[in-house]
């Protein structure tokens, strides 16, 4: 395949000469978490699951929450050359990696978000050009990046506030990359995630980030920026309240867990997430603090999860365990009413 663009300007090199098999867990320090492939994935109308290899999709373009029931029908099953190995999607386009090392995408691509080197949109999943040894995939509405088995990263898409890693925002016609670019000064990175307008990567525990910040006044970072420690290394903390007699208020407390997690969701009310050892557990992140108090729904707590995924939009949550598919939340839903589906058997 042609390689991807490589703007001299920038000076970033062309995907090209990989031979770096993926890293070890034994590489990596032992506290570390190892990356997860994604199993699951959760967007504002739509979801996807990978199950034994196969891969399905289903959306729905209005505001209702899409159930569970028929994800599995074979309409939804998406035909692709090799299993499926991971996979992300946006609003409105989706992306699978396959056991060849091989990108697909399709849907949406306004802004490149393919990285198919046009802007049409795609009904059926398409190979990325130029990308090789890909084993993590992540997607916003407006852009995608991919992780490589030598360590590297390349996004393509919307640009305009650097989060595709390049200095090429606020320029006319420069804003937007159709083709998958290196993001330079990155390497030996073993995991990325993204929002609307920033992506990350970790590098040895550290978060890298580079774009903007939805909702602040930040300036724009075309190139990776030094973040926090790991985020999956936090430990989880849960809330404890009790109502205290005769007042309108909550007296709370935090309790600490000690496991590391491989998967963290946020939504707008709800914080979940999934530990090394399989355990699923979320909390509430809002209370009733003032006025009259207010029962909240008692959340799912699962064991044996293999994934976990949701949507901030939407605010609905899911859980991909060895047998079923959980979700819970949503569009006005109950965070305590959990829709189950069996998974397929052969």
């Amino acid at each position: 395949p042609a390689p991807p663009s490589s703007p001299s300007s920038m000076g970033v090199p062309p995907l090209s000469g990989v031979d770096a098999g993926p890293r070890q867990a034994r590489d990596l320090p032992a506290k570390r978490p190892t990356w997860l492939p994604k199993r699951l994935a959760i967007a504002e109308h739509g979801m996807c699951v990978i199950h034994d290899g196969d891969l399905y999709c289903r959306h729905r373009d209005n505001d209702e929450v899409l159930p569970l029931v028929g994800l599995f029908d074979s309409r939804n099953h998406v035909l692709l050359p090799h299993r499926a190995t991971d996979v992300a999607m946006a609003s409105h386009h989706t992306c699978a990696v396959t056991g060849d090392g091989q990108l697909y995408c399709w849907g949406s691509n306004q802004d490149g978000q393919l990285g198919t080197g046009h802007t049409e949109a795609q009904s059926q999943p398409v190979p990325v050009p130029g990308l090789e040894r890909v084993v993590e995939v992540a997607t916003s509405d407006r852009h995608t990046c991919a992780r490589q088995t030598d360590g590297r990263v390349a996004c393509w898409g919307s640009n305009l506030f650097g989060e595709a890693g390049h200095d090429t925002g606020f320029v006319d016609n420069a804003a937007q990359l159709v083709r998958p670019v290196y993001v330079a000064g990155l390497s030996d990175v073993d995991r990325i995630w993204m929002d609307r307008l920033r992506s990350c990567a970790r590098v040895a525990g550290v978060a890298y980030c580079w774009g903007g910040e939805e909702g602040t006044a930040s300036p724009a970072l075309p190139k990776p920026t030094r973040g926090q420690d790991d985020p999956f290394l936090l430990n989880q903390q849960e809330r404890r309240c009790k109502w205290r007699r005769g007042r309108t208020y909550q007296v709370c407390g935090w309790t600490r867990d000690p496991q590391p997690m491989t998967r963290r969701v946020l939504t707008g009310n709800l914080d979940c997430a999934l530990y090394v050892d399989r355990r699923m557990r979320c909390r509430h992140r809002t209370y009733g603090y003032a006025g009259s108090p207010r029962q909240e729904a008692p959340l799912p707590e699962l064991e044996n999860v293999r994934d976990l995924s949701g949507s901030d939009t939407s605010g609905r949550v899911c859980a991909l365990a060895d047998h079923e598919v959980y979700c819970w939340g949503g569009l006005g839903r109950s965070e305590g009413v959990v829709e189950r589906l069996a998974l397929p058997t052969r």
